[in-house]
């Protein structure tokens, strides 16, 4: 299943497809998300924004939705 990660449920763990070449993609690569990496939201505000993103193990970001529309991820497993 493929989606972007603004759509991604809370709790299911993706991977990172592809990134947006747009300027928001390219600072996204700077933080550390880069393609086959593992991703999990972690929690949505009420309305959806912001986002707590899992990237590897390493660290939690917050993200914008907007921000997360940037990146689309698949995932094999259903929750």
């Amino acid at each position: 299943m493929e989606t972007t990660l603004d759509k991604s449920p809370v709790g299911r763990e993706t991977t990172i497809k592809t990134i947006s070449t747009e300027p928001m993609g390219v600072r996204l690569l700077e933080l550390g998300m880069t393609p086959g990496m593992k991703v999990k939201v972690l929690f949505k505000a009420p309305g959806g924004c912001p986002l707590a993103v899992e990237v590897g193990k390493d660290y939690v970001l917050g993200l914008r939705k907007e921000e997360a529309a940037f990146v689309t991820v698949y995932s094999t497993k259903q929750l």
